[in-house]
């Protein structure tokens, strides 16, 4: 009778506290869930520490007090003893099973190898020689450098729990706790003559195990904040699809694969999408995009779709022939473009281009131009009429044309920020020029790095699809202005020396401050100085060309 009355206390003692330490857990993340793994980890450590363990030190010393098994004067040691060794028992034991059977749980559901290795081998040997370290030196009558050499086991389980995965490091946790108590038992001897010296060393893995524990929440933490920003690199937020950097780096890993298949690239340009977010406002706008993500992800054999712009979308699916590209392209078109998008404030009819290429398995190409000709082609798309569709196979020509286009791109950016510019002078006939005086245009050429003339027909069309127009405007400015005011004498018979602006720069808000500080760097006169702007430049931005001609004209030019 004496020993059930004893097995019962024990079993309540080692059941109640945890019992109601879980059901407080459940209670509280069902008020408020734990935002991160350190929450969750401060959560279990308070509940052991400060619930479980305590309950069942009280339900122990109690239950063998009052079944006469102990003296009331070793109450309070069995209370301290049982207290710590029951929240050791529950922070070693409690994550190793949880580890245990969520991994079993996972393997059996997903016949998979688990990910990471059972236990951290290294850590475990390292455990063995600090403690082979200790007996030695026990051994040679050194019991407290013993004892004092015992405490690198905090520095070898903190490595392993910001390394390791929570698995491993549960189960690493759990070995080397229990060789280094085991150890740690075999020196005190008979605990009931020394219980301070038994509970040494549970109080040093205790403490081992709260840090290490702490250590690989904040390790948990730090490589699931890592992941976030990763993901929010490559992953738009406003539909889940990915960006252009994510596309790029999903084009390059695929397009690198050894053994790929053919791939198709469709884009998608929503025309009048600004209209639509400033007439039904910007949560229509996202609404519409949103509705066209899912459109994409509906379509058969898509691998990945990405948000490129506001607008624009591309899908890459897996293709053989241009024939079943353009068949997926004409679909998207049909379900897309013509379609009555209804809001509180009018309905909108969207205007849709869709353009497509077929990437050949045998075609070598980076996910760089690939983007580039999908970007081509969605161009050609939106400037052919109705069905405004466009889709093309991606030759080795294309991409060998495509890259000495941004090669012949590239030169003249460098040229003109390196300023090889020459500047001509064109005699014009100005009846109004008095007797003596001159009127003539600036005419602008550019030279590459080996010195070859490049004439405006070449690099003019360059330079605005390079938007490098408002720089050259810039630089031909700033020379004709040197030149002037280096020679003095051809700046007193200049009558009129008329300089042509681009659109660009009749549209860049600083280009008016820009010619004002040089003019007075140079001191110009600015009535010699006379600015072309075309009409057609005039015509369709009339609000820039409006106040530079009146911020020119009230400069004297």
């Amino acid at each position: 009778f004496e020993s059930l009355r004893f097995a019962l206390t024990a079993l309540l003692a080692t059941s109640a506290g945890p019992i109601v330490a879980i059901t407080a857990m459940r209670k509280l993340n069902a008020w408020k869930p734990a935002d991160y793994r350190m929450d969750a980890v401060l959560r279990f450590l308070l509940m052991c520490g400060l619930v479980a363990a305590p309950l069942d030190a009280a339900i122990a010393t109690l239950g063998l007090r009052a079944a006469g098994f102990m003296p009331v004067v070793h109450a309070a040691h069995l209370f301290i003893a049982w207290w710590l060794i029951d929240a050791l028992g529950l922070l070693l034991v409690a994550p190793a099973l949880l580890a245990w059977a969520r991994d079993g749980l996972s393997h059996s559901r997903e016949n998979d190898e688990p990910s990471g290795a059972l236990l951290d081998t290294t850590a475990i040997v390292l455990t063995v020689f600090v403690i082979a370290g200790s007996l030695l030196l026990s051994s040679l009558g050194q019991r407290e450098y013993g004892h004092a050499l015992l405490f690198f086991f905090f520095p070898i389980v903190a490595w392993t729990s910001v390394r390791m995965p929570e698995r491993t490091t549960a189960m690493t946790l759990f070995v080397t706790a229990t060789l280094l108590l085991a150890v740690r038992a075999f020196e005190v001897g008979d605990a009931s003559e020394n219980v301070a010296r038994a509970l040494e060393g549970t109080v040093l893995v205790l403490c081992a195990v709260v840090v290490a524990l702490l250590m690989q929440a904040v390790a948990t933490d730090r490589r699931q904040a890592l992941a976030r920003v990763a993901l929010q690199a490559r992953q738009d937020m406003t539909t889940g699809l990915l960006n252009d950097r994510g596309l790029l780096a999903e084009l390059a890993e695929r397009l690198d694969a050894a053994d790929r298949p053919g791939y198709g690239l469709i884009g998608i340009n929503v025309g009048n999408f600004d209209t639509v977010n400033d007439l039904c406002g910007p949560i229509q706008a996202l609404h519409l995009e949103q509705s066209v993500a899912m459109l994409l992800m509906r379509q058969p054999g898509a691998l990945q779709a990405a948000r490129l712009s506001s607008g624009r979308f591309a899908l890459m699916v897996i293709a053989d022939t241009v024939a079943s590209v353009r068949s997926l392209a004409r679909e998207i078109y049909a379900q897309l473009n013509g379609q009555v998008y209804k809001a509180d404030h009018g309905s909108i009819r969207l205007q849709a281009s869709v353009g497509g290429l077929l990437i050949d398995r045998s075609v070598m190409i980076d996910g760089e131009d690939c983007l580039l000709s999908l970007s081509d082609a969605m161009a050609i798309a939106a400037s052919v009429r109705d069905p405004q569709l466009f889709v093309e196979p991606l030759s080795q020509t294309m991409i060998d044309a495509r890259r000495s286009h941004q090669g012949k791109l590239e030169h003249v950016r460098e040229s003109i920020r390196e300023k090889r510019l020459e500047v001509y002078a064109q005699p014009m006939v100005d009846p109004e020029a008095p007797e003596g005086m001159v009127a003539y245009e600036v005419l602008t050429r550019l030279r590459d790095a080996q010195g070859q003339l490049i004439r405006p027909p070449e690099f003019l069309p360059l330079a605005v699809q390079a938007q490098m127009t408002v720089a050259l405007d810039r630089g031909v400015i700033e020379m004709v202005f040197a030149w002037l005011s280096e020679h003095r004498g051809a700046l007193e018979r200049t009558w009129k020396c008329s300089i042509n602006l681009s659109g660009m720069t009749m549209s860049d808000g600083m280009i008016a401050a820009f010619i004002r500080e040089q003019r007075a760097r140079f001191k110009i006169p600015p009535g010699k100085i006379v600015f072309e702007i075309t009409e057609s430049e005039a015509i369709r931005n009339p609000g820039a060309a409006s106040r530079l001609v009146d911020e020119l004209k009230a400069e004297g030019f």
